[in-house]
């Protein structure tokens, strides 16, 4: 995951074979999930690097959504669905502290 989402290195050609080939060792809800673990965990890390980490995961999953848009059922979209809520939530709360 991490060599998928590293803020110092992109690697577009990586992204699409891995991509291509990761259900060969994982789940697609096994993938979504550390890809929202990862975006999380940008938030330990330096802003420049943390936002770089979650640019990448968005990226990712905006990809992988108009590559792959059969790997995601139901269950899947909602958990995407589900993430999104949550993270505007948060933001929302972190704009009313800043007040």
């Amino acid at each position: 995951m991490y060599t998928l989402t590293s803020p110092v290195h992109y690697d577009a050609n990586f992204q699409r074979a891995f991509l291509m080939t990761y259900q060969a060792f994982m789940t697609p809800t096994q993938l979504l999930q550390m890809l929202i673990q990862r975006y999380h965990a940008s938030n330990r890390l330096s802003e420049d690097a943390g936002m770089k980490i979650k640019m990448r995961v968005i990226v990712i999953l905006k990809y992988w959504i108009q590559a792959q848009f059969n790997d995601f059922d139901a269950f899947l979209v909602d958990m995407v669905r589900g993430a999104y809520n949550k993270e505007r939530e948060r933001e929302r709360e972190r704009e009313r502290e800043r007040r």
